[in-house]
């Protein structure tokens, strides 16, 4: 279980995560519901992965992040 744990995160998680999130949940601070980012997936998607993706790897969140809401999952 710990190795599976350790893994890095992958870009099919990251983006399973947006599709089965409630579409028109509450926004965040940057006003942008996750019904944004499902439609918008292949623009958007790369950037999504990447920012999520250096989180994980260096448990380093960019301060301009810390004004929204993040939720590990």
């Amino acid at each position: 279980m710990k190795s599976t744990l350790l893994k890095p995160v992958s870009f099919t998680e990251v983006r399973n995560v947006v599709i089965f999130m409630i579409p028109n949940k509450a926004p965040d601070p940057d006003d942008f519901q996750p019904i944004f980012y499902r439609s918008f997936w292949n623009t958007t998607g790369n950037e999504v992965w990447k920012l999520v993706f250096d989180a994980f790897s260096s448990s380093y969140i960019p301060s301009n992040l810390a004004n929204t809401l993040i939720v590990p999952i």
